[in-house]
């Protein structure tokens, strides 16, 4: 694989780790009109252009649906579909079906009543990476550092950065990247977002969810 090659993996990379990044958000009037608008499943689509993975293939054509479906609704009533759900799955005002932090699921590992709770060891421990490598929380963010959202953001951004190694030539520290971004799936990430999805699964009313995790699951770990 040559360079070109290389540094256009590391784009596509951490522009489909900020896709999902931004899924996980509250839903914006943004995201809401490039789902409405087909523009979100068309940059999966050509993100995964050459990818035959059925499962993926089903999960964007599930979206692809869904998108026509919002398109018939005007833009508040499809960003309140959206809302509601992200609601009742991340944010309460009731029990959270699907607690969307690290800290409760690693936490829960560690107790003996298996209960998890948040702001756990595992928020110090993201926060404190993102901080080694000059990353911030920027000021309007109000969710805890171990969000499923920043943990992919951080994801991205690493991708970005090893994409720009490449381009300068410096492959050392593009490929401590790789090392850093390969180490966080396996350490942080990928530690807990299996138990996140099956809980995404089973508790959502919509169809964008589910799918989003499941797309997540198979592309990025």
């Amino acid at each position: 694989m040559d360079r070109e090659e290389v540094i256009g993996l590391a784009k596509a990379e951490s522009s489909l780790l900020g896709l999902w990044s931004k899924s996980f958000f509250r839903p914006t009037v943004e995201l809401t009109e490039e789902l409405r608008s087909g523009i979100f499943v068309s940059d999966l689509q050509q993100l995964l252009s050459a990818c035959d993975d059925t499962e993926i293939v089903a999960a964007i054509n599930v979206l692809e649906e869904f998108s026509r479906e919002l398109a018939q609704k005007d833009l508040e009533a499809a960003r309140l579909t959206l809302e509601v759900d992200y609601n009742r799955l991340f944010v309460g005002p009731s029990a959270l079906l699907a607690p969307p932090y690290e800290s409760f699921y690693t936490s829960a590992d560690l107790g003996e009543d298996g209960r998890g709770v948040l702001r756990g060891p595992a928020e110090r421990e993201v926060k404190a990476e993102y901080l080694s490598h000059g990353l911030t929380m920027r000021n309007e963010f109000v969710e805890f550092p171990d969000h499923v959202a920043i943990e992919l953001e951080y994801l991205s951004l690493l991708a970005l950065q090893e994409a720009e190694a490449w381009e300068r030539g410096d492959e050392e520290s593009a490929l401590v990247l790789q090392e850093t971004q390969e180490r966080f799936k396996r350490v942080h990430l990928g530690s807990w977002f299996e138990r996140f999805a099956d809980s995404v699964i089973g508790g959502a009313r919509t169809r964008l969810y589910p799918n989003i995790v499941i797309l997540v699951m198979r592309t990025v770990l």
